[in-house]
């Protein structure tokens, strides 16, 4: 059925010859996406809302923001990405980061070995001077971390909250990614 709906056969023709409904035939070609010389291609999913969620949305709705439910949560689709996108420079940051805590991790898991053979060999942990250090300067270091993505979650809060409020004063999001 896929290559046919490929090869752009309609849904009856689908349909009839393998003999299952048209719209056993559409829902496939919808889950399929995009047909061939089509302008857009349209998936159909569905989502669990409780009834906060869609007051809310109904509000958005009201408000202007879309003319029903299913084009503000477009709209929200399309500029969502823009919220939670980093930076050029926080992109940097978090790939530091992680390279950052991987080695932090060993150089630990390191420490941790050695004090554990100290406790088989001696019966008790005694770390070196080094290893002190090495701890305290790895608390620091994490410490310095969290503060820098604390901040970055904090200024993906504040582009949300801005979103909202483009959504329910103007109905507009277009400059979300300005926020």
């Amino acid at each position: 059925m896929r290559d046919r709906i490929a090869a752009g056969l309609s849904d009856s023709a689908i349909a009839d010859e393998f003999g299952v409904s048209r719209s056993t035939a559409h829902r496939l070609r919808s889950q399929m996406g995009k047909r061939r010389n089509e302008a857009a291609g349209h998936r159909v999913i569905s989502t669990r809302l409780t009834d906060r969620e869609i007051a809310g949305l109904d509000r958005l709705v009201a408000s202007g923001a879309g003319k029903s439910r299913g084009a503000v949560l477009r709209k929200l689709v399309r500029h969502a990405g823009v919220l939670f996108e980093p930076r050029p420079d926080e992109g940097a940051f978090l790939a530091e980061a992680d390279r950052h805590l991987s080695r932090l991790g060993g150089n630990l898991n390191q420490i941790a070995a050695a004090l554990s053979a100290s406790m088989r060999k001696i019966g008790r942990a005694e770390p070196s001077a080094e290893q002190v250090r090495a701890m305290h300067q790895a608390a620091d270091e994490v410490a310095e971390i969290r503060r820098v993505l604390v901040a970055m979650l904090r200024h993906s809060q504040v582009r949300a909250e801005s979103l909202e409020a483009r959504l329910t004063r103007t109905g507009d999001v277009s400059e979300v990614g300005d926020a």
